[in-house]
């Protein structure tokens, strides 16, 4: 899938954030091989634009707060 600014990634995202993150968070900026999110605790995360598009399910809620924005 391919991301882009505004779209709301939810949860755990298959790992592309890391094992421990859990967190839903918004695509703030992208670049040709990057993407920049902001999560609901108000940290910005780096992730590979390749790394992050493997992960087909944005709105898989698997793993979402309940308290999730949408």
């Amino acid at each position: 899938m391919k991301l882009h600014v505004g779209d709301r990634i939810h949860g755990y995202a298959g790992g592309i954030f890391g094992r421990d993150s859990y967190d839903c968070r918004v695509v703030e900026a992208e670049g040709r091989d990057w993407i920049v999110t902001r999560n609901d605790r108000g940290e910005a995360e780096f992730v590979d634009r390749e790394r992050a598009e493997r992960w087909a399910e944005p709105d898989d809620r698997s793993f979402c707060d309940e308290e999730c924005g949408t």
